[in-house]
């Protein structure tokens, strides 16, 4: 055999030894659950459901003997906040403020602000008569959706402050002389605010999935307490 066709065999036999070590190393990085250094923002919200926390309220009307109370799940890392440290709803008092982390989708960088589910109730007149009004316009909730049982009427509004844009969907309900809501927001700045080509317009969907499952897992209950 001459020393071209040793030199092609040798060329072959190390393309070879490099492709198959190249293999052999990233599935031995995908069985040790090395994180892979191009994390998408989906990957980082990967909950697993099982591991979440339940949120829940419990609430007695004497006048009418009714018991009431609701019930949330949420991802153990989500920042809570109830009582007075609450906010976010638009009607009555707020209960509690399911939110990302701080340090949720920081890569790539975008406009991206803040999200959360935020509960409040209104037992006030004002809350009650308006509980299927849009808070924006005043006008009637035009959809519903039936969750676990419950039918809520629903609408969605846009506010602007100061370069800030908020994007939140309303569902509420009436339960015995409460209206109950529940408000998914989106808060991020407005992007024409950053030096071009400096961020990203932040994906909503991403996070809307997450904070939707939570919005799955809301149960309401009522009973009459017996005499």
């Amino acid at each position: 055999m001459n020393q071209t066709k040793v030199n092609k065999l040798l060329v072959v036999v190390v393309v070879f030894l490099i492709v198959s070590l190249t293999y052999i190393w990233f599935v031995r990085k995908e069985k040790s659950g090395i994180p892979s250094t191009n994390t998408s923002v989906t990957s980082e919200l990967s909950y697993a459901p099982n591991e979440w926390k339940t949120w829940t309220d419990n609430f007695y009307t004497e006048s009418s003997g009714e018991n009431f109370s609701y019930e949330l799940r949420y991802p153990r890392d989500f920042d809570a906040l109830g009582g007075e440290s609450a906010f976010g709803g638009f009607i009555g008092t707020n209960y509690v403020n399911l939110a990302f982390p701080k340090d949720a989708f920081q890569t790539p960088k975008t406009n991206y602000g803040e999200a959360y589910l935020a509960i409040s109730v209104g037992t006030d007149k004002l809350s009650l008569d308006g509980c299927y009004e849009n808070p924006k316009t005043g006008k009637q909730f035009s959809d519903t959706e039936l969750i676990n049982g419950t039918l809520f009427h629903t609408g969605s509004i846009q506010d602007f402050a100061a370069g800030n844009i908020y994007d939140s969907k309303i569902y509420r309900v009436l339960v015995d002389v409460r209206c109950l809501e529940i408000a998914r927001t989106i808060h991020t700045s407005n992007i024409s605010n950053y030096p071009a080509g400096t961020v990203t317009e932040f994906d909503q969907a991403n996070a809307i999935s997450v904070l939707d499952q939570m919005i799955g897992t809301l149960t309401v209950a009522n009973s009459t307490k017996t005499p």
